[in-house]
């Protein structure tokens, strides 16, 4: 028997364990309680992974031999093969009994608290492991894990930092380390730290999965989405898509953003939130249609969600449907007790479709729910001043400027009041103050401008306009007043230009009188003629355009013609002084 315990032992030095095992089932035949024979055949069942016959063996021992420390770890050992934790656990407990320092059984024991939730036991045992064996990493690994579970970064970080100096090939424990500064918000740290892990492993998806979760903490949308992506395509689940999908969304890569969206929509029609995010993002793709179709589904589902409904609105809004929009509204309204921000919006809408009536109960309502509501008070204002009730209007306005004295739009309305009240010198000094908040909103710049131009500075005023015009080149009422300008200034060719640009935009009875006014001065009294007859068969009796024809046909010699206009003037107006003196000349003549 000795000889092939002996040649036993030999194999197993080998790793043939295959070859051990069969000559130790030969010899427990003959003894099957020789503890030797037991615990080698309980190695080699291990080595094997037949984990069944290896427990089986190593029961058989501490039947015999009670006190077999390492008898008791395999027991342990093979117990957690099957998931029989309790076992395991009085295992590992039994051999720290027997043998207090048996540092595997700590570590061992510890994992399995870990498994069983029992974290601040997990972190008690391992660090006992740690004094036992300062340089395993696992041990440091198991206590980090343990501190993050209980949410503990400050003390995770520490003992994952010491297992990466240990070990610091291994990319799981910088992952782990990046997730732990993630908790304590140090974001470069952990982008660091996930780095590092991609280095040692490009193809693990959660690592790239975590870097994209920083960068996105970081603003660094463009890249967040690349990894949000690279981890999808490393493994293509539904977590990944939905990474995927966000990252998208917040990159505002908005046609992707649809695509990964209805994938996940398709893969799990049961999650509204899927749905909703898709209708989001074909809003921000301008697909309207598509978008109304899934919101108006949302909503019928879910009839007092206030978020569903509003964004519901705003697709109409968006889409142009103006009506819609608001009595989509009106409807979430029935319901009550709703943030002061709905009924805002719903009195913006009441606004935009001429019910001003209602908008001004909207807003005082808006008002009694949050006093301290500037754009509530500042848009009221708008629709006093609209109805020409300039107190009303002042005290809104006012009160607004009390509120948010630094909102760039309560500064452009109240320059606005000041301007309509003919006050030209305070809205000069609230105009710019709106332009030092918002330099490059071409409302600002065009109000600031026409202000300009009736304080008389024309070349302020030109600057101005002009800044306007290269934010907005088609606009037609920022061209009308370069012309304005120009006209002023002299340059009746720039005027006619412009004036041209602003024509060919909108066809305003303004633009062309001074278009007209312009042909005029520069002697194209055909062209002038024929605008002054274009205004004249809309407004027969428009006094600017039956001078400006008069004034033309006497031009073009035709006298008859201009006596005509001029009569039909001071029949309007008896005592226009030019219509008279060109009357007279005439006649004369």
């Amino acid at each position: 028997m000795e000889n092939n315990l002996d040649k036993a032992s030999e194999l197993i030095s080998e790793k043939d364990f295959a070859a051990a095992k069969d000559l130790l089932d030969l010899i427990a035949g003959e003894d099957e309680n020789n503890v030797e024979v037991q615990k080698n055949l309980g190695l080699c069942n291990v080595n094997l992974n037949r984990m069944a016959e290896a427990r089986k063996n190593f029961e058989n021992v501490v039947k015999i031999n009670p006190d077999d420390a390492v008898a008791w770890f395999y027991i342990g050992l093979t117990s957690e093969h099957f998931d029989d934790l309790e076992t395991a656990k009085k295992a590992y407990l039994k051999v720290i009994e027997l043998r207090e320092n048996y540092k595997d059984a700590h570590k061992n024991l510890s994992v399995l608290y870990l498994r069983e939730k029992e974290f601040e036991k997990a972190i008690e045992t391992s660090k006992k492991a740690i004094e036992l064996d300062p340089d395993d990493y696992q041990n440091f690994y198991i206590t980090g894990t343990a501190y993050t579970s209980l949410k503990d970064y400050e003390n995770a970080v520490n003992a994952l930092s010491e297992a990466v100096r240990l070990n610091p090939e291994n990319a799981l424990l910088y992952n782990n380390l990046g997730s732990c500064y993630l908790g304590l918000n140090k974001i470069d740290k952990a982008l660091e730290a996930f780095d590092n892990s991609i280095n040692l492993d490009p193809k693990n998806a959660m690592t790239y999965y975590n870097l994209a979760t920083a960068q996105q903490l970081k603003g660094m949308k463009e890249l967040a989405f690349d990894n949000f992506m690279q981890a999808y395509e490393l493994e293509s689940s539904d977590f990944y898509l939905g990474g995927a999908a966000l990252g998208a969304f917040n990159a505002e890569k908005w046609t992707v953003a649809v695509d990964l969206y209805k994938k996940l929509v398709s893969a799990h029609p049961e999650k509204q939130n899927y749905e909703y995010k898709l209708a989001c993002a074909l809003v921000e793709n301008k697909q309207y249609n598509d978008a109304i179709l899934i919101l108006r589904k949302l909503t019928t589902m879910n009839p007092k969600s206030v978020t569903m409904a509003e964004k519901l609105s705003d697709c109409y809004h968006r889409a142009g449907n103006l009506n819609e929009a608001r009595d989509t509204l009106a409807k979430l309204l029935k319901l009550g007790k709703l943030p002061p921000e709905v009924y805002y919006k719903y009195a913006l809408l009441c606004t935009q479709t001429g019910d001003t009536d209602k908008a001004e109960n909207i807003f005082k309502k808006v008002i009694q729910l949050d006093p301290n509501n500037a754009p509530a008070h500042k848009d009221l204002g708008v629709i006093y001043l609209t109805r020409r009730q300039f107190d009303y209007a002042e005290e809104e306005f006012k009160k607004a400027y009390e509120l948010a004295p630094e909102s760039a739009m309560v500064l452009f309305e109240l320059a606005n009041f000041y301007y309509a009240t003919k006050d030209h010198a305070q809205a000069r000094g609230y105009y710019e103050k709106a332009l030092e908040k918002r330099p490059d909103m071409p409302d600002i710049l065009l109000f600031a401008g026409m202000n300009y131009i009736e304080l008389g500075e024309q070349d302020k005023a030109l600057e101005l306009l002009l800044k306007a015009r290269d934010i907005t080149p088609d606009d037609d009422i920022v061209l009308y007043h370069i012309g304005r300008v120009y006209y002023q200034k002299g340059n009746y060719e720039a005027a006619k230009q412009f004036l041209m640009d602003s024509y060919s935009v909108y066809q305003g009875v303004d633009t062309a009188n001074l278009l007209a006014m312009s042909f005029f001065a520069l002697g194209e009294y055909e062209h002038s003629m024929h605008l002054a007859k274009h205004i004249l068969k809309m407004l027969p009796d428009n006094v600017n355009a039956l001078l400006l024809a008069a004034k033309t046909a006497i031009e073009l010699m035709k006298i008859d013609e201009a006596k005509e206009y001029l009569g039909k003037i001071m029949e309007i107006f008896p005592d226009q002084p030019e219509a008279k003196e060109l009357y007279g000349k005439i006649k004369g003549e």
